[in-house]
């Protein structure tokens, strides 16, 4: 499961969908949030603060990756953001 966050000032947008995997990194279209998560109830930092701050509006995307021989696909329970300016 890797997942991308777009935030914004306003309700409407814009919304640009990123990642960022590592400390330092910064967060870009093609990067996610989650790609080397060891696995179920792990909490997935945002490590590029940068790109939520001063933000009011937040949205995320999740995609679901199943193994190389699909046949096994991850689900999602529940999400949980905790958020502190």
């Amino acid at each position: 499961v890797e997942f991308q966050i777009a935030v914004s000032n306003t309700s409407t947008g814009p919304w640009e969908y990123k990642g960022c995997d590592s400390y330092g990194c910064a967060a870009t279209t093609g990067s996610y949030y989650g790609a080397s998560c060891p696995g179920p109830n792990v909490a997935i930092p945002i490590y590029n603060r940068a790109q939520v701050k001063n933000q009011r509006y937040l949205r995320y995307k999740a995609t679901l990756i199943s193994d190389v021989n699909q046949t096994v696909s991850p689900t999602i329970e529940d999400i949980i953001l905790n958020w502190s300016p």
